[in-house]
């Protein structure tokens, strides 16, 4: 996003002809509007950005203004209730982590917005004097010994906590997806699955809806 806002084009020379362009996108609208510039004068395809409407794949947005749900959240919903048409939390590990649930009928019934895992040990660090703890790649919940490993463990935990209570009380299938899925997955004793590009797979759903 910052090499785009910086009129950096995408380096797109390796690929074949493109004929359709589909974007999903929670930055400014300024990175759309660049994006839509590039797609148009390199290849004269509009670039179609993906928008919250009241239902799409057979899941009936759950926001009051569906417009102020985040359409990465949406995608991911979408594309994992048309996969397993069942209950389900999808669980979208990146820089936040957001929980969502659809209920069996396909009502998103709301969901949370968490810190990701590096935010959180990073807002310890900056906001506190004394609690440092540099990133472990271990993965664990156990009680720390030390400060980094109260520190590493208790972020995971609370994440982990948060979505064990979730599928207790809505007995659905936790869909994972985002660049701290792998690590969440290592310590989840459920029903679960594991899709890499849950937001890109979002896009291929016939009924969601664009604008150009």
């Amino acid at each position: 996003v910052g090499s785009i806002l910086k009129k950096r084009r995408l380096n797109l020379t390796c690929q074949a002809q493109i004929h359709q362009a589909r974007l999903a996108s929670v930055s400014s609208n300024e990175v759309a509007t660049l994006l839509q510039d590039q797609f148009k004068s390199e290849f004269g395809v509009n670039l179609r950005q993906a928008v919250v409407s009241s239902s799409a794949g057979g899941v009936k947005c759950g926001y009051l203004a569906p417009d102020t749900l985040g359409v990465d959240r949406w995608l991911a919903m979408v594309a994992a209730y048309s996969k397993y048409h069942q209950p389900i939390i999808v669980v979208d590990a990146g820089s936040a982590i957001t929980i969502d649930v659809v209920s069996a009928n396909g009502l998103h019934l709301g969901g949370y917005i968490l810190p990701g895992l590096d935010l959180a040990r990073t807002s310890l660090w900056q906001g506190t004097q004394k609690v440092k703890a540099e990133y472990t790649s271990t993965s664990s919940v156990e009680l720390g010994r030390s400060t980094g490993d109260a520190v590493n463990n208790g972020v995971r935990f609370s994440v982990i906590t948060s979505i064990n209570q979730l599928a207790k009380n809505y007995d659905g299938l936790v869909v994972l997806t985002g660049g701290s899925a792998p690590a969440l997955e290592l310590l989840l004793n459920l029903p679960m699955q594991l899709i890499p590009h849950l937001v890109l797979d979002g896009l291929a759903i016939s009924d969601v809806e664009f604008r150009s």
